[in-house]
């Protein structure tokens, strides 16, 4: 999941290109990535060893959505969060979501 805010204070998904911000799991997880290379890297920034990387592309996403919007729909911040389900022996545990990274976009 990746919230934004705009600077008029609208939410949005920036992970379904600007769509409504919903927590639930979709029916199929692999379906919601772009292609494979954005579902690896995606996972590569959940490792800790990866952490450095994540303020790049938060940077990447304010710099991207902006460049295509007017003043007051551009990204004010965005939060990159990881959403965690285990698989127990007696089925799934309830999705839990981890902050990855918190960013406030600074318009140049």
């Amino acid at each position: 999941m990746i919230p934004g805010t705009l600077r008029d204070g609208r939410q949005i998904d920036l992970f379904t290109d600007g769509g409504a911000v919903r927590w639930d799991k979709p029916g199929l997880v692999s379906a919601t990535y772009k292609n494979q290379h954005w579902s690896k890297y995606l996972r590569i920034l959940t490792r800790k060893k990866n952490s450095g990387y994540r303020l790049y592309y938060a940077q990447y996403l304010c710099r991207y959505w902006n460049t295509d919007h007017e003043a007051t729909s551009q990204l004010a911040a965005v939060q990159i969060y990881f959403m965690g389900e285990r698989t127990l022996p007696t089925g799934h545990a309830t999705p839990h979501k981890v902050l990855l990274w918190q960013q406030e976009c600074v318009s140049e």
